[in-house]
């Protein structure tokens, strides 16, 4: 089980991979077998960041139910809600906010979800 968390050169876990490019029915197993659903990159990105990313809704869904950090911080400051924000991922932008997500957080650069919501040439 502990060969379940093993990082690549990027320092992303197969959970990380999994939530950017994969079905639910993966994220489900792989943290069932015990992925760390918090894990940190060489950027600080989680698997929920990574989900995000990857506009892959029931992934987000399925990282919110297995209790992941939805407020959590990678290196610039941002959390899964800016990056959903940034991409155009209206239907997760909703999920993260319902789950809890803090719409209020402000990056390093001193931006908050918000202002990537309403940023069009972020789209």
């Amino acid at each position: 089980k502990k060969h379940i968390n093993r990082k690549n050169e990027n320092g992303e876990t197969m959970l990380h991979r999994a939530a950017k490019m994969s079905t639910r029915k993966k994220v489900n197993w792989l943290i069932w077998e015990g992925a760390d659903v918090d894990a940190r990159d060489n950027e600080g990105y989680t698997p929920l960041h990574s989900a995000a990313l990857g506009m892959r809704l029931e992934n987000v869904k399925e990282l919110i139910e297995a209790r992941a950090d939805i407020n959590a911080t990678e290196e610039d400051g941002n959390t899964a809600l800016h990056l959903a924000c940034m991409v155009g991922g209206k239907k997760i932008v909703e999920e993260l906010i319902k789950a809890g997500a803090e719409i209020n957080l402000v990056s390093i650069s001193g931006f908050s979800p918000m202002y990537y919501a309403s940023d069009e040439e972020t789209r």
